[in-house]
């Protein structure tokens, strides 16, 4: 058994520090040093493996999106996350931008909103949105939407697809929707059917998987959700993530991201605006 207060010596931790890096685009800094090696430690434990070396030639001939490399991944990335997360950014999404998009959309003949929520963590955001949406629908006769959730974490995935929460975080949930759209499940609350299969889960890696992703697209989107995402990301990253995003998105077409978080206009062609909750950027569109 490894000792799980072994060090491990500064080589080896920053070659498994820099594959990390390569394979997702995390870059796991300096502060969190102690936070990772804990987490590789656990994992050699898992895995019955002294060697530091022999763990890291392990972790780079497996699979990115599947066996041991995966499996730290799912330790490592932060899911922090809730439900009507920045309030007055989904009132801006709901009152002023579903409308734009819907006007621009109609005169185009396509009425389908097509949302992606690209980092959905455990599910609160997607929902979050499936149920502004529902709410919306009584009033715009004849509108559908698609709304799509991504993950790099296969294990915060399988919690997401389950529609299950503990009540505790259902604490500033509106108590007529928390009514509305979930049903107990013991100590705990789950979403309503139709909520759960309006949503459809994937696995993605945005640092190295969206071109295929962008490949199987027919529709390009209308809003991306990236929200507390980019600032785990060093700014090369960030730069060709927001590219990615900018592709997918259909003219006129809206990204929002978190209040701590930009794009780079210079390099990326958004166009800004500001909203009551931060700024959108919006890719120009079609003259």
């Amino acid at each position: 058994m490894v000792d799980i207060e072994i060090r491990i010596p500064q080589r080896d931790f920053t070659i498994i520090r820099d594959l990390i890096s390569e394979r997702t685009g995390i870059y796991i800094r300096d502060t969190r040093n102690d936070y990772l090696e804990y987490r590789i430690r656990e994992r050699m434990i898992a895995n019955s493996l002294t060697n530091v070396e022999e763990y890291y030639y392990y972790l780079k001939y497996s699979p990115t999106t599947s066996g041991e490399f995966q499996e730290l991944i799912n330790l490592i990335t932060v899911h922090e996350t809730s439900f009507f997360r920045n309030p007055e950014q989904l009132e801006s999404f709901k009152n002023i931008l579903l409308k734009e998009a819907g006007e621009r959309k109609a005169k185009e003949g396509d009425k389908t909103f097509r949302i992606w929520s690209a980092a959905c963590s455990s599910g609160e955001e997607p929902v979050t949105l499936s149920i502004i949406l529902n709410e919306l629908f009584p009033t715009l006769l004849g509108w559908t939407h698609e709304l799509l959730a991504t993950d790099i974490s296969t294990n915060i995935l399988k919690t997401a697809k389950t529609g299950i929460f503990p009540d505790y975080r259902m604490e500033n949930f509106p108590v007529n929707l928390r009514q509305k759209y979930f049903k107990n499940n013991g100590s705990n609350l789950e979403v309503i059917d139709s909520i759960k299969n309006d949503i459809t889960y994937s696995q993605l890696n945005l640092s190295t998987g969206i071109g295929g992703f962008m490949a199987d697209r027919r529709k390009k989107f209308d809003f991306v959700f990236c929200r507390n995402v980019f600032i785990y990301f060093p700014d090369e990253v960030k730069e060709k993530i927001s590219k990615s995003i900018f592709d997918m998105l259909a003219p006129g077409g809206y990204l929002l991201l978190g209040n701590a978080e930009s794009v780079d206009v210079r390099k990326v062609p958004f166009k800004m605006t500001f909203q009551p909750g931060g700024m959108i950027y919006q890719k120009p569109e079609l003259k």
